[in-house]
């Protein structure tokens, strides 16, 4: 009889990722793949609200803090474990040297340890980045054809305001705000010390909110 070997599950789900399989829906696709498979799957690690641009993220830190305690990785498919090339190149080999095997519901086992099988990895996770940048700059650029038409996308931004029309104007108030947001972070200042004088001043976010710094982050690098 096949001896049972430990895995350990990983999903992932950006904010943006719309339409995409649900944490839920890839929780259920790796245990029964586990199971069909003979693992022991010993835990699922979940990533909610993640972008995979980068492993600054808890769940594939936990991930590969216990890699040396198991014998697989199992993610409903490639770009939920990472959407970035050299990430996927850094991961895939820090598998093979700790004899991990690495598993996707959609494609298997995903073999990385032969000349073909790692060229065939490689073409896959590069074609996934170009088409991850692709579709990123063609969002900016429509983004961009409609700012410049003053026209909505998406939520109203932060220093504009909706008209009946559907059009935007600017918000002179909220222009203010984020001039003195600007000032504050060219003079040296941290996102958390903006922070703290936008919450004296009793200034909130666009949803009446306190503030975040990638919120502030997004502001500054605006155009």
């Amino acid at each position: 009889m096949e001896q049972t070997k430990k895995a350990i599950g990983y999903i992932r789900r950006s904010k943006d990722d719309g339409k995409g399989v649900s944490l839920f829906m890839q929780t259920q696709e790796i245990k029964r793949y586990a199971e069909q498979n003979n693992f022991d799957l010993t835990e699922i690690v979940a990533d909610p609200d993640q972008s995979g641009k980068d492993l600054n993220r808890d769940g594939i830190q936990k991930v590969i803090s216990i890699m040396k305690d198991i014998d697989a990785v199992i993610c409903y498919r490639q770009d939920r474990l990472t959407r970035s090339a050299t990430d996927a190149f850094f991961l895939s080999s820090l598998f093979g040297r700790n004899g991990i095997a690495f598993h996707t519901v959609t494609d298997h086992r995903v073999d990385v340890a032969s000349a073909d099988g790692e060229f065939l990895y490689g073409m896959k996770v590069l074609l996934d980045q170009r088409e991850r940048k692709l579709i990123g700059e063609r969002t900016a650029c429509a983004l961009k054809a409609k700012k410049s038409r003053m026209e909505r996308y998406g939520e109203v931004p932060y220093g504009f305001r909706l008209l009946a029309d559907g059009k935007l104007e600017r918000h002179p108030d909220e222009e203010r705000v984020i001039l003195h947001i600007k000032e504050w972070r060219k003079s040296g200042e941290s996102l958390r010390s903006i922070i703290n004088r936008l919450d004296k001043a009793g200034i909130k976010s666009k949803k009446g909110q306190n503030w975040h710094p990638m919120t502030i982050s997004r502001l500054l690098s605006a155009e």
